[in-house]
C-alpha cells in the first residue's frame, strides 16, 4: 500500500538489533546536556511554537532522556516512554526524577484522550510493520486537538536514484550467498507519512526538512556513502561538500536525512 522502504543490515549470528540498542544505550552511559545543541535542531522552533508550558506530553521513544529533560527545563509536564531496560536504567540512576517508564511505544500505558501531545523523534522508523499502528495509538491517547511532533527518515530523490537501487541488490547478493538480513529501519516518503497521518485522523499543519545543523556536516551523505566522509563523525570531506551545495541548490528536499511533522487530532 505504502512506498516506505525497508532497510536490512547484515548481523552476526546471536545478535539483533533490540541487542544492539541495548548497548549501545548501556555504552553511552549519560543523557545528552548540552543545551545548545537542541536549540539549534531545524525543528526546535516549531516545537516552541506549538508546545504549551504545563500542558502534558509524551515522549515516545525517549532514549536517554535528552529530549524529555530539554524540554522539561522549559516548562512542558513531559514524561517518556522507552523499550530499552538498559536505556530506562542509565536514565534513572542519572536523573531518577525524570519520569521516564519502561515500555511499548504500539501499546502505550496512557489512557484515551489523556494527553495534550505527542512526540516520538526517530523512534516510528523502528518499528517493523507498525507504521498504521503508530498513528493509532497516538491518536489514541490524544485530547481532541492534541498535536503531534514526529520526526523519521526520509527516502529522499538522491537515495531513491542511487543509494536504494544499490543497497536492494547487495540484499540480493547476500541473499544469493545464504545470508540472511534482518530489519533495521524504515524509510519514509512524504506522500508515505501524509497519508498515514490524515487516513488516522489528523491535519497536517507543518512539515520541514531535516538534518544536522552544522554546514560542513550532513548525517545521510555520510551514512550512505563512505567515501565523501571527513575526519569527524558526520563531517564530510571537500567531495561530499560539493554534493551537499549542488543537491541543495536543486531543492531543499533533495538530500535531507529525514523529515519533521507538525500535526493536529481532529
Amino acid at each position: 500500500m505504502f512506498g516506505w522502504y525497508k532497510m536490512k543490515k547484515f548481523y552476526p549470528v546471536g545478535t539483533v538489533p533490540r541487542q544492539w540498542w541495548d548497548r549501545k544505550y548501556e555504552d553511552d552511559g549519560e543523557q545528552r546536556s548540552d543545551e545548545e545543541e537542541y536549540q539549534r535542531q531545524l525543528f526546535y522552533p516549531l516545537l516552541m511554537k506549538y508546545m504549551k508550558p504545563g500542558r502534558r506530553y509524551l515522549d515516545a521513544g525517549c532514549g536517554l532522556g535528552g529530549w524529555l529533560a530539554f524540554l522539561r527545563a522549559r516548562g512542558m509536564d513531559m514524561v517518556g516512554i522507552e523499550n530499552s531496560e538498559k536505556a530506562v536504567e542509565a536514565v534513572k540512576n542519572k536523573n531518577p526524577q525524570l519520569p521516564i517508564q519502561l515500555g511499548d511505544v504500539s501499546h502505550l500505558p496512557f489512557n484515551n484522550e489523556s494527553l495534550d501531545g505527542y512526540m516520538a523523534l526517530g523512534t516510528w522508523e523502528y518499528v517493523e510493520d507498525g507504521t498504521e499502528t503508530l498513528a493509532q495509538e497516538a491518536r489514541r491517547v490524544l485530547k481532541p486537538g492534541g498535536m503531534l511532533f514526529i520526526e523519521v527518515p526520509y527516502a529522499n530523490p538522491f537515495r531513491r536514484l542511487t543509494y536504494l537501487p544499490l543497497k536492494s541488490l547487495q540484499v540480493a547478493l547476500r541473499a544469493l550467498l545464504g545470508q540472511k538480513p534482518v530489519f533495521i529501519n524504515y524509510l519514509f516518503r512524504k506522500g508515505d507519512i501524509k497519508e498515514v497521518l490524515t487516513s488516522h485522523g489528523f491535519e497536517i499543519l507543518e512539515m520541514i526538512p531535516h538534518d544536522l545543523p552544522d554546514e560542513k556536516s550532513h548525517y545521510g551523505l555520510w551514512i550512505d556513502w563512505p567515501f565523501v566522509r571527513g575526519r569527524r563523525p558526520y563531517e564530510l570531506n571537500a567531495l561530499g561538500l560539493v554534493v551537499k551545495k549542488l543537491m541543495n541548490s536543486a531543492s531543499p528536499w533533495m538530500i535531507p536525512t529525514g523529515m519533521f511533522f507538525v500535526a493536529k487530532k481532529k
